[in-house]
């Protein structure tokens, strides 16, 4: 297990820790859309994905 804290959390970084990863657990801010739920992100420090 590993996890990303803080500023740790950058775009590049979580897709890196994603794509080695079998699962995933997010603790953060998220932007959602009800109407349109593919246009749902993770806010991240530097960008949201």
């Amino acid at each position: 297990m590993s996890e990303l804290v803080n500023e740790e959390a950058t775009h590049d970084a979580v897709l890196s820790r994603l794509e080695a990863s079998e699962w995933a657990h997010s603790a953060c801010h998220a932007a959602t859309d009800p109407v349109d739920p593919g246009t749902t992100s993770l806010d991240l420090v530097n960008e949201s994905i």
